[in-house]
């Protein structure tokens, strides 16, 4: 179904969006081990989300009906991890580095927008009419409107401190690997 094949690719962007969030890399002062373990429990939070977003479903175009459903499954495989996501960053406590507490908050926020909009479309792709693509286009409007968000790398991006932290934790070079 050639109508849903850009959502996917949309949801698999986003995941990307989000290791590079928790995980980029970039250049820094050495932190101290502190740090270097909340980017590290950071990262590992938010890997929950991307080893799905990851692996998107293969979508056969030759059965509309399976392929929504394939993809409405994703969706709610997605949200189910976003929100194992949301829990662990709502664990990590207080950063060691100064503005670490500001990038997670942007980093839930942008976590919770994702969730939300992948449940709306999820919801409109289970109540669509496979064979009305206008009406397919418009359920999977919520996870296009995601695209217009910032980048949830640039409060990371943004502290020489917590890159460089994240640089040397093991979840976000992992993460950086799974999502390049």
């Amino acid at each position: 179904m050639p109508c849903a094949t850009p959502p996917v690719r949309v949801a698999t962007l986003l995941g990307a969006l989000i290791v590079v969030a928790g995980c980029s890399s970039g250049a820094g002062s050495a932190p101290q081990g502190d740090a270097v373990r909340w980017a590290d429990d950071m990262c590992g939070a938010v890997q929950q989300y991307t080893e799905i977003a990851s692996n998107p479903p293969v979508l056969d175009s030759a059965d509309p009906a399976a392929a929504l459903r394939g993809f409405s499954d994703y969706l709610a495989r997605s949200g189910t991890a976003l929100q194992g996501s949301l829990d662990e960053l709502g664990r990590l406590g207080p950063s060691p580095v100064e503005g670490g507490d500001a990038v997670v908050a942007d980093l839930t926020g942008t976590l919770t927008r994702f969730k939300s909009s992948f449940e709306s479309a999820r919801i409109q792709i289970d109540a669509v009419d496979p064979s009305d693509r206008q009406a397919v286009n418009a359920a999977v409007g919520p996870l296009v409107e995601l695209q217009s968000l910032p980048s949830p790398a640039a409060g990371l991006e943004a502290n020489p401190e917590m890159h460089s932290a994240a640089l040397q934790a093991p979840n976000c070079r992992k993460g950086g690997t799974t999502g390049g």
